[in-house]
C-alpha cells in the first residue's frame, strides 16, 4: 500500500483527525479512541499510521537540511512531535496565513517548517525547570512577525501558557505589533475549539495615546489558576513597564510558574536589550529589566528575533544571567520575492562604453546622489536655527519617480493601493518639519504646473521604466499617455507626513482608504514600522555601524507586482557600504550553517562577523566588549588615530616617537620634496621597511581601542601576509592661507606647517573604555585624515620630476583622475584602494600630522557657536598618525572577523560583577535624539 498521504484523504479524514487532536487522551484510552474512529471511518487507522510516518519524515528532513545551530541530538532529545492539524491555535493561524498569502502553499509551508524547527529547540513545556535561550535571524522587513506568531501559536498548543512579546522601544511599533498579533492569533475570538481562552494584559492605546498598563501583580495568581488560560502581553522596552512584568511574574508562586511555561519573544532583540552600559555603569537599565524578567521564569524560553543580530551574538557568553543565545541560533530562509540588500545593492561592473574604458559600479535599483545634496539637506551641528533646506535635483527626481511609479503600479493593479515614499536625511525633529515644508511647497508647485513638467517626467520614465525589467515578472509595460493621465490623480492625493516621537499625525494605513504618503522621519522609521507600498526612498542619513545602516533600510521587503519600480537614492559612499553589508549577511548565515554541520551550539562556538576596518563598525562599541578579533585583516585598509593624550608627558611622547622615526630614516635616505613648495612643504620618505613602522608603533601611544594598530599584530602581519611589502612615510604640511601659520620641526631642517584639528564635542572621557597612561589627559578628535590622504604619496610622486612613477603608473593615475572629474568633480569618487593596488602595489603609507596647539584660535567665532567646535588648547604640538596598509601583492584573503569565544576563561574583569546599576526609574533611550516615543 502506498505510503503517500493524498489531499483527498486529508479532506476525508479531517473530522476524525480534529476529534483526535482535541481529545487529549493517551495510552490505552488513545488506542480505544482510534479503534472507534476506525469503525466509524473505515481506513482511518491506516491513514493515521501513514500520516504519522510522513510527519516524522518531514521533521527529520528539516533537521538535516535547515540552518539550525543546536547541540548533539543525542544530548538534546527532540520533544516536539509536530503541530496540531485540525483544531488548535496553529490550524487557526494557518488559515490566516493562507488568506494573507492568497493560497500560496509554498509560503505557508515555509513558515510551518521553520516554526517546527524552532519549536523543537525551545524548552520542553512539560519538563518543569527547563529553560533555553535562542536567537532567530531574519531579514529586514521580511515578515519576522508572521514567523514568531506561528511559534506562539504552536507553543500554546504545546502547553505554553504565558506569552510575553517585547516589541521595540517606540509606542507606535508596540501598538502595531499588538494589533497585528491580536488579529492574526484571533485573541478576541471566543469561538475556539475546547476550553482555551486568552487573558489579554495589554491592548491598544487609550484615547490619550497611553499604552494599556500591566495589571497589578496581586492579580497574577488568580489569572493563572486555570490551566487553559493563556496570558498574553505585548510590552514596550521601557524600564518601568518591564519592571511591572517582572513583578507580575513574582506574584505567581514558583510552583505555579513551573507549571505555566513562559515564552518570551524579544522582537528587535538587538535594540536596547544587549548591555550597552559604559564606564562605571556596568549594566544598562533595559538590559537589567529584561534580565529581571528572565530570572523570574522557571520553565520557558527566551527567543530573540532580529535581522541584525550583531549585538546579540557579542553578548558575554560567560554571564549566565545575560541573554546570550547559548542554546540555539536559527537563520530564517530568505522568503520568495523578498528584496534585500543584495537586490538593491548587488553592484555589478560593466564597461562604461565601447573601447575598454574603466569599469564603473552600477546598480539597477539604486542611484548615488551628489555630495552637494547632503550639504543642502543634512543639518550641521546642534543649533538648527539657521537650517534652511531647499529642493535639490535628487530629491525632486525621487519625488517625480514616486508619482510616476505609483501611477504605473495602479494601472497594473487596476485599483488604488497604499503607496509610500521615504525621506530620511536626519534624526533631528526640527529638520523633519523644515523638510516637510519644502516638500509641501514642491507638491503645490507641481500641481500648478502640470503642463510644463510633463517633459521632465517623461524623460525620467523613459530612463527608468526598463532599468530593472527582469524584475517585472510578466507585468505589462504601460504606455506613457495613460501613465501621465494617472500621475495627475496620484499627485492630487499625495500628502507629506512627519513621523517621529513628537508627531501628532502619525502614519496610518486604513484598509479601506488607500494612502499616498511621502513619509519624513528618523528613528521611528528605522525599526519595525512598515511603510506600506514603499516605492521610492531618499536616504542621506549616515551611520558607522552595520546594524543601524541595515535597519534604516526600510526599502527592503516585498514588492509584489512592482519590484521593478522600487528605487532608492542614497548619499555618497552608501552604495558600496550596503553592497558590503549584503555579503556580510550571506556570510553570517553561512556561519550558522557551518556551526550546525559541526553539531555545535553558540554555547560552544561563537558566530563570527566580518569587519570593515577603518570604515564601519559592526555595532556600538559598548555592545562589543566581549568580542575579539579572530582573524586579522590589514591589507589595503585605512586607519586613523584620533585619541590623544594631551598631558605634557603624552605630547612629549607623541613628538619623540615621530622624531626618532624621522631621525632613523634620515640616516639611510633623503626625503623627497616638491620644488613647487617652500622649504616648509611636505616630505616623503619612500621604501621604508615595515620594521620601522613597528618600531614607531612601539614608541608612540596607540590606544588599545585600535587592536589592529598594536605593534605585535602588525609585526605578525608584516612577517606573514604582508611579507615583501614596504611603506612610504609622509610628513604632512597642509596648505593654508593663514598668515600666522604654526611651524613644526620634526628634525633639523625638516619643518612643516601644522594642521588644524578640533576635538569631537560629543565624546566624553567617561565613555572611553580603552587603556591610558598614568596621568593621561585624553581628548578625541573628529577626524585626522582628509579625503585625499589615502593617495597623497601617489599625488606627491606624480608631481615630482624624474622617474619616481613609471609611465604605466602615471597612465593609471591619469585614468583614475579623469574618471573622477567626469563623474562628480570630486576626488571621493576615486576608488582609493583600487588606485593604490594598481599604482603602488605592495606599498603602504604612514601620514604624520603635527596638530596645532591652538587650533581653535584659527576657527571663526561663527563656527565655534554654530558647529559645536571644541577648543584644543595644549602646551605644544601633538603628532597623530594615519595608516594605509599595503595592498597584498599575492592577493591573499586575510579578512578580519569579530566574535566571542565562549571557551575563554575571562572575558571581563572581576569588577564587572559589581552591582553598579542605574536607579529603578532610569530608562535607556536608544532612539535617535528627538525621536521620543
Amino acid at each position: 500500500m502506498s505510503s503517500v498521504v493524498t489531499q483527498e484523504e486529508r479532506e476525508k479524514y479531517a473530522l476524525p483527525m480534529s476529534w483526535l487532536d482535541s481529545s487529549k487522551v493517551s495510552g490505552h484510552d488513545l488506542e480505544s479512541v482510534i479503534a472507534q474512529l476506525d469503525m466509524m471511518n473505515p481506513g482511518f487507522r491506516d491513514y493515521l499510521e501513514r500520516w504519522n510516518a510522513a510527519e516524522r519524515r518531514r521533521v527529520e528532513e528539516l533537521y538535516v537540511d535547515e540552518s539550525v545551530v543546536t547541540g548533539d541530538p543525542e544530548a538534546r532529545p527532540r520533544w516536539y512531535g509536530g503541530p496540531l492539524q485540525s483544531h488548535g491555535e496553529w490550524p487557526r493561524y494557518r488559515e490566516v496565513l493562507e488568506r494573507k498569502f492568497g493560497g500560496d502553499v509554498d509560503a505557508v509551508r515555509t513558515i510551518d517548517d521553520s516554526t517546527d524547527l524552532i519549536l523543537n529547540e525551545i524548552a520542553n513545556p512539560l519538563k518543569a525547570g527547563e529553560k533555553r535561550k535562542g536567537l532567530v535571524v531574519g531579514y529586514v522587513q521580511s515578515g519576522k512577525t508572521a514567523n514568531y506568531a506561528g511559534v506562539i501559536a504552536k507553543a500554546i498548543d504545546a502547553r505554553y501558557r504565558i506569552i510575553i512579546v517585547l516589541s521595540g522601544v517606540h509606542s507606535n511599533l508596540r501598538q502595531q505589533t499588538q494589533v497585528r498579533l491580536e488579529s492574526d492569533l484571533r485573541v478576541e475570538d471566543q469561538k475556539r475549539h475546547g476550553r482555551l481562552a486568552y487573558s489579554k494584559l495589554t491592548g491598544e492605546q487609550t484615547p490619550s495615546g497611553q499604552d494599556m498598563d500591566i495589571p497589578d501583580s496581586r492579580s497574577a495568581g488568580s489569572v493563572l489558576s486555570n490551566p487553559d488560560i493563556v496570558v498574553f502581553m505585548v510590552v514596550k522596552k521601557n524600564s518601568a513597564r518591564l519592571r511591572r512584568v517582572a513583578e507580575f511574574l513574582q506574584g505567581i508562586s514558583k510552583e505555579r510558574r513551573a507549571e505555566r511555561p513562559v515564552l518570551l519573544i524579544d522582537d528587535e532583540s538587538d535594540q536596547a536589550t544587549p548591555n550597552s552600559a559604559s564606564g562605571r555603569q556596568r549594566i544598562s537599565a533595559i538590559n537589567k529589566r529584561v534580565r529581571d524578567v528572565w530570572a523570574e521564569v522557571v520553565t520557558g524560553t527566551y527567543v530573540g528575533y532580529t535581522a541584525t543580530p550583531f549585538a546579540n551574538i557579542f553578548i558575554n557568553p560567560r554571564d549566565a544571567k545575560d541573554l546570550y543565545p547559548e542554546d540555539f541560533c536559527y537563520a530564517l530562509p530568505r522568503p520568495r520575492g523578498y528584496m534585500g540588500a543584495s537586490t538593491f545593492f548587488n553592484l555589478e561592473e560593466q564597461d562604461a562604453a565601447e573601447g575598454g574604458q574603466d569599469a564603473q559600479i552600477i546598480s539597477r535599483l539604486s542611484i548615488q546622489l551628489d555630495e552637494s545634496e547632503s550639504s543642502v539637506l543634512v543639518p550641521k551641528g546642534r543649533d538648527l536655527s539657521s537650517y534652511a533646506p531647499t529642493m535639490t535635483p535628487g530629491l525632486r527626481e525621487s519625488i517625480a519617480w514616486f508619482l510616476v511609479a505609483t501611477a504605473v503600479r495602479r494601472l497594473r493593479a487596476g485599483r488604488s493601493q497604499h503607496s509610500s515614499m521615504l525621506v530620511h536625511t536626519s534624526h533631528r525633529v526640527p529638520a523633519h518639519d523644515a523638510l516637510k515644508t519644502v516638500i509641501d511647497d514642491h507638491l503645490a508647485e507641481l500641481r500648478n504646473s502640470m503642463t510644463s513638467i510633463e517633459g521632465e517626467f517623461r524623460d525620467l520614465y523613459d530612463r527608468e521604466i526598463d532599468r530593472a525589467q527582469d524584475l517585472r515578472n510578466g507585468e505589462r509595460k504601460t504606455e506613457w499617455a495613460e501613465v501621465w493621465d494617472k500621475v495627475g490623480e496620484v499627485l492630487s492625493s499625495t500628502v507629506a507626513k512627519v513621523d517621529n516621537g513628537q508627531s501628532t499625525d502619525r502614519l496610518n494605513y486604513p484598509e479601506d482608504e488607500p494612502q499616498t504618503i511621502i513619509a519624513i522621519g528618523g528613528g521611528t522609521l528605522s525599526r519595525g514600522l512598515t511603510l506600506e507600498g514603499l516605492i521610492s526612498s531618499f536616504f542621506l542619513r549616515t551611520s558607522n555601524t552595520y546594524d543601524t545602516l541595515l535597519q534604516m533600510g526600510r526599502w527592503f521587503g516585498f514588492r509584489p507586482g512592482y519590484a521593478d519600480l522600487a528605487r532608492v537614492w542614497v548619499g555618497m559612499g552608501l552604495l558600496e557600504e550596503y553592497a558590503f553589508l549584503a555579503s556580510v549577511e550571506d556570510e553570517l548565515r553561512e556561519e550558522i550553517r557551518q556551526m550546525r554541520e559541526e553539531k555545535k551550539t553558540p554555547k560552544h562556538l561563537g558566530v563570527r562577523v566580518r569587519t570593515h576596518p577603518g570604515r564601519l563598525q559592526v555595532t556600538s562599541p559598548d555592545k562589543m566588549r566581549a568580542a575579539r578579533v579572530l582573524t586579522p585583516s590589514l591589507g589595503g585598509e585605512k586607519y586613523q588615530v584620533t585619541y590623544l593624550d594631551k598631558s605634557a608627558s603624552g605630547l612629549e611622547r607623541s613628538r619623540r616617537a615621530a622624531g626618532d622615526l624621522v631621525q632613523r630614516l634620515l640616516r639611510g635616505s633623503t626625503p623627497l620634496e616638491l620644488t613647487s613648495d617652500s622649504l616648509q612643504g611636505p616630505r616623503l620618505f619612500t621604501n621604508v621597511p615595515g620594521a620601522e613602522v613597528v618600531s614607531y608603533l612601539r614608541d608612540a601611544w596607540i590606544p588599545d581601542v585600535y587592536p589592529w594598530l598594536q605593534p605585535e599584530p602588525v609585526e605578525r602581519w608584516i612577517e606573514g601576509a604582508g611579507q615583501g611589502t614596504s611603506w612610504n612615510v609622509l610628513l604632512a604640511s597642509p596648505v593654508s592661507s593663514r598668515r600666522d601659520i604654526t611651524l613644526y620641526e620634526f628634525a633639523p631642517g625638516i619643518t612643516v606647517r601644522s594642521a588644524l584639528r578640533t576635538p569631537n564635542p560629543g565624546w566624553k572621557k567617561e565613555r572611553y573604555a580603552g587603556n591610558a597612561p598614568n596621568g593621561a589627559d585624553l581628548t578625541n578628535f573628529r577626524a585626522l585624515l582628509t579625503g585625499s590622504d589615502a593617495t597623497a604619496d601617489i599625488e606627491f610622486l606624480y608631481k615630482m620630476e624624474g622617474e619616481h612613477l613609471d609611465d604605466a603608473a602615471r597612465s593609471l593615475l591619469e585614468k583614475f583622475k579623469k574618471h573622477a572629474d567626469k563623474e562628480t568633480k570630486s576626488r571621493r569618487s576615486v576608488d582609493e584602494r583600487k588606485l593604490r593596488s594598481q599604482v603602488l602595489p605592495g606599498t603602504g603609507l604612514v601620514v604624520l600630522y603635527a596638530i596645532d596647539r591652538n587650533s581653535a584660535k584659527h576657527i571663526s567665532k561663527e563656527k565655534l557657536d554654530h558647529q559645536s567646535w571644541e577648543v584644543f588648547a595644549a602646551n605644544g604640538e601633538a603628532i597623530l598618525p594615519g595608516f594605509i596598509f599595503p595592498s597584498l601583492i599575492n592577493g591573499e584573503d586575510d579578512r578580519e572577523y569579530l566574535g566571542v569565544d565562549p571557551a575563554a576563561d575571562i572575558l571581563y574583569s572581576e569588577e564587572d560583577d559589581v552591582d553598579d546599576l542605574p536607579d529603578d526609574d532610569d530608562t535607556v533611550n536608544e532612539t535617535d535624539e528627538g525621536d521620543r516615543a
